[in-house]
């Protein structure tokens, strides 16, 4: 009898130890808090499904304009392309210096390009393009 006792105590013992783990994960998820976050057009744009990381460069040097970018693609990507164009800020407006564009069949790309600065506010603007996914970043500079 004293055997079945001992089984009976281990088996209580055992289902008591038990039910308090649960509860405690029970009580712990309970007191978890949620919360919901509302992406703007913005921020909903920096979750790329085929654009691993981008670059764009804008800097200047011996009256230059050296202006550069890259596109990085996830492995399953088979076509990049960038396209680049320098401004200089006029009053209100921006003029056209320059532009440059390439593209490749393959998951990465490296576009440089150059042009004569003048003293002025410059903006390059920046078209990333992988599989179809486009992306467009600018950068703002004085010279």
């Amino acid at each position: 009898m004293n055997k079945i006792k001992k089984l009976v105590l281990i088996s209580l013992s055992c289902t008591i130890f038990l039910l308090a783990t649960f509860t405690t994960y029970a009580s712990d998820a309970a007191s978890v808090k949620t919360e919901s976050v509302d992406l703007s057009d913005t921020e909903s744009l920096l979750r790329n499904t085929n654009i691993k990381y981008n670059t764009l460069s804008l800097s200047f040097s011996g009256g230059k304009a050296n202006c550069s970018a890259s596109i990085t693609g996830y492995t399953f990507v088979t076509s990049v392309k960038i396209s680049m164009t320098l401004y200089k800020k006029n009053g209100n407006n921006w003029d056209k210096v320059d532009s440059w564009e390439s593209s490749s069949n393959s998951n990465y790309l490296y576009l440089p390009g150059s042009a004569s600065a003048s003293a002025g506010t410059y903006k390059l603007v920046g078209v990333f393009t992988a599989n179809g996914e486009e992306i467009t970043k600018e950068v703002e500079q004085s010279n």
